[in-house]
């Protein structure tokens, strides 16, 4: 059987045949999400393995699943995250998020005209409309993103309508650049209806330009 859990997997697999572990085999390019009924999901509605800075043995964590150049689009997302999830060390907490999306690398991302509603709604969930660890270039745009985590979670964890853990933008460091690629957005959230009982409406950390 194949195991897939909210924890760093060790990619040395015992060799017992009982068990077996997914690895990362790259990053995935060219991904397009459109027009889809998403619902009642245990874990999260669209996700990638998330991105941890630790294990849960205090040693370095393997890379995350990078997703690049994804449109997702014009989907339904409804009542996913309904298992619990494991309690994570505070630090693997700031990058590791559940929700309606939630992807722990993503570069050159555009999430626009969802919707996106009562994911995690049950009491001690965290969870969060859209969730992104890492990301270069994001843009979300037009969803109606509302419900999402429960106002009984624990407090520090990424429950809001939108949470971004951090994003860059601009130039890239020490090289030439264009003026069209200083204006290049870390972040772009505009036209987007968020109700967020539980958390913020968006709560996001950002390197480069951002547009609200």
């Amino acid at each position: 059987c194949i195991r897939v859990e909210t924890e760093d997997p060790d990619p040395n697999d015992p060799g017992d045949g009982t068990v077996a572990v997914p690895v990362s085999d790259g990053n995935v390019f060219n991904v397009r999400i459109a027009r889809n009924l998403i619902t009642r999901c245990g874990a999260s509605g669209i996700a990638t393995f998330p991105l941890l800075a630790v294990n849960s043995r205090g040693e370095p964590a393997f890379d995350a699943v990078t997703v690049e150049r994804v449109l997702i689009e014009d989907n339904e997302i409804t009542d996913c995250v309904r298992r619990e999830v494991a309690p994570l060390p505070p630090v693997q907490r700031l990058f590791a998020g559940q929700g309606g999306i939630a992807l722990g690398f993503a570069l050159d991302l555009t999430v626009r005209q969802n919707r996106i509603e009562g994911n995690g709604s049950e009491p001690s969930r965290i969870a969060s409309g859209i969730f992104v660890g890492y990301g270069e270039g994001l843009r979300i745009e037009h969803n109606r993103i509302e419900r999402n985590g429960a106002l009984a979670a624990e407090l520090g964890g990424s429950t809001g309508g939108i949470v971004v853990r951090m994003a860059m933008g601009g130039a890239e460091p020490a090289q030439r650049y264009s003026a069209q690629d200083t204006d290049r957005p870390a972040l772009l959230v505009q036209g987007n209806v968020v109700h967020s009982p539980a958390g913020r409406a968006l709560k996001a950390i950002a390197q480069g330009p951002v547009v609200v």
